[in-house]
């Protein structure tokens, strides 16, 4: 992976001129008697009453070329035109609108994580947030419906291990809530700009953020984590993304 464009956010701490997305803040609100899944936004579902959000996307990766066997990945859910290329999912649905379905069902906003250095000495700091259970879910060439974890999707480069041993590992997201820039160049919600939706790696503007902060730029961190081929569907493919609270 290469190291982060200049013109992207800065993910140092001092360079952020950003303060967090809150619940008070202006967001896109719905109003619905209805206590099923309705649409709230555009491609975007929610339902209040069993506290879901999903929203639909494609796969956007090529997992299964033989010249490229090697996909790695800093991201599980991008925004359109910007990460695809190292991203699982592309979503057409804005990220600002998917913040404001989580806030439908209950869920408050943290932090995301960031990365910066003091001196020669790079200092992490982990996202915070409540905690969510995603998964992905498609029909595959058979018709028959799949659902996976999104960590079964992807794998350790070297070993072949999935990421955090898989669906019953330890690790978790976040609802992070990605931040509002105020500079003029990128003025809005960061996730959207930036396409950080659902991460992995960290660029300090996640909506919903992996719980361990690591650096995308391979000058930093030796990037290790590459799509599974064994199991993410071909590059196209539509996918529904599911996200509700870890803890009911």
């Amino acid at each position: 992976m290469a190291p982060a464009a200049p013109d992207e956010p800065a993910a140092a701490a001092e360079n952020l001129p950003i303060d967090p997305v809150r619940a008070a803040d202006p967001m896109p609100s719905v109003e619905s008697a209805s206590q099923a899944m309705v649409e709230a936004f555009a491609g975007i579902r929610v339902d209040r009453r069993a506290r879901i959000v999903e929203f639909d996307g494609i796969v956007s990766i090529h997992a299964h070329d033989p010249l490229a066997p090697h996909v790695y990945l800093e991201l599980i859910a991008c925004t359109p035109d910007t990460r695809e290329h190292e991203t699982l999912v592309m979503t057409q649905a804005q990220a600002a609108h998917i913040h404001a379905a989580l806030l439908l069902i209950g869920l408050e906003p943290g932090n995301p994580g960031w990365l910066f250095f003091e001196g020669d000495k790079l200092k992490i700091v982990d996202p915070i947030g409540p905690r969510v259970r995603i998964t992905l879910s498609y029909t595959n060439a058979a018709g028959e419906s799949v659902t996976a974890d999104p960590r079964e999707w992807i794998e350790n480069v070297a070993t072949g291990e999935l990421l955090d041993g898989g669906a019953r590992g330890p690790g978790f997201w976040v609802f992070a809530g990605s931040v509002i820039d105020d500079r003029p160049e990128y003025k809005g919600y960061a996730a959207q700009m930036s396409g950080s939706l659902i991460g992995l790696a960290t660029f300090a503007s996640e909506t919903l953020a992996w719980h361990r902060a690591f650096s995308p730029d391979a000058d930093v961190e030796e990037p290790v984590w590459i799509a599974r081929a064994a199991t993410v569907p071909p590059v196209g493919t539509a996918v529904t993304v599911r996200i509700e609270p870890a803890q009911r």
